[in-house]
């Protein structure tokens, strides 16, 4: 269990060393399927990386929600796929009732899905109490919260470069709308994240210096940070989370044009774990693929198992986009905690990063 007070003053020890909208907006929560905000302007793929697309005041009663939130805001952004091509992504913006406005801390939620509808910028609505908790105690400390949608809009779970552009080019977006959010020109901004979360913060870490060299982090704090993506699918599959390996496995190849039809192939065609319910299950809510495939030996939906996994296409893929340690070197202050216990990312996979 995260403690988190004693953990949120790590997050905020990490600094010591806001109104627009567009006509789209809507005074409801509506899931991003069916909200027409979620769609990118007209001219957006020639903006550049971290360039605010569409600003309003966040939907429905945030401050109902999260304790010590004046207001809120989405913001959608321009930013970058895994192969450095435009994409865009959405951030919320929590505004704390007595701001500081020279601090932002960029929280990224373990949201861990393959379904847009499970973005945080719609499911912080349902209250994610754990989050919750820990935002009161940054708000209180009068800091604004950066919560971006980092795995962008086709919920690529798993896919670190996705998820640390996103994650960067969210911060620079709410930086350039400072002087209308309430923060400085001098904001310092540092990251904090756990598991899924974590998995975003480190990447943008290690992506940072070559894609954001302009950006001076005051330091990030990460905690069970998945660091091989086969190791994880591997040690995932037969045990309760197991839904977290389909949507990574999801999540890692929709960056990949082709490698999904690809893994279909190697799929049972019947029998109780084959390919129908395989794609099925691309339509359900995280929640719903928690539930069916729950210590599912997730192999036995494949003809040969996993013997996909150290094929080329596959292990250039989980490489590249799926385990850290290759893409850089932080240039800010890391603070990186691990629980003991984790049964979701056994803490001997962490201890050689």
């Amino acid at each position: 269990m995260l403690c988190l007070h004693y953990l949120a003053p790590i997050a905020f020890g990490l600094f010591s060393l806001a109104s627009a909208a567009d006509n789209s907006s809507t005074t409801v929560p509506i899931p991003p399927s069916l909200d027409p905000w979620y769609t990118a302007p007209q001219g957006w793929k020639c903006k550049p990386a971290g360039t605010p697309l569409r600003v309003r005041p966040a939907p429905g009663n945030i401050s109902a929600v999260v304790n010590g939130a004046a207001s809120a805001y989405n913001v959608m952004y321009r930013t970058s796929n895994s192969h450095y091509e435009p994409s865009w992504a959405v951030t919320t913006l929590l505004v704390p009732q007595t701001p500081n406005p020279k601090a932002l801390l960029s929280y990224q939620i373990a949201y861990d899905t393959h379904y847009l509808d499970d973005s945080p910028s719609y499911t912080i609505y349902a209250g994610l109490t754990t989050d919750a908790m820990a935002w009161e105690l940054i708000l209180a400390s009068g800091l604004f919260i950066n919560l971006p949608d980092y795995e962008g809009p086709t919920c690529s779970f798993g896919a670190g470069i996705t998820s640390g552009l996103a994650t960067i080019d969210s911060i620079r977006a709410i930086l350039s709308l400072g002087d209308e959010l309430g923060l400085a020109a001098d904001a310092q901004y540092a990251m904090w994240g756990y598991s899924g979360g974590a998995l975003a913060s480190q990447w943008a870490a290690e992506l940072q210096d070559a894609y954001a060299p302009e950006m001076n982090f005051a330091g990030m704090a990460i905690g069970g940070v998945p660091i091989n993506a086969t190791s994880v699918i591997r040690d995932l599959s037969g045990t309760p989370p197991a839904g977290l390996a389909f949507s990574a496995i999801w999540g890692l190849t929709s960056q990949y044009p082709g490698s999904w039809d690809e893994l279909l192939k190697r799929m049972k065609t019947d029998g109780p774990m084959n390919v129908t319910g395989w794609t099925d299950a691309v339509k359900k809510s995280v929640t719903e693929t928690a539930a069916i495939f729950a210590n599912q030996d997730l192999s036995e939906y494949f003809t040969n198992g996993f013997d996909f996994l150290p094929e080329t296409l596959f292990s250039t893929i989980f490489y590249r986009d799926g385990t850290l340690g290759h893409s850089g070197t932080p240039k800010m202050p890391v603070y990186a905690y691990k629980a003991i216990q984790d049964e979701i990312n056994p803490i001997a996979a962490g201890r050689g990063y």
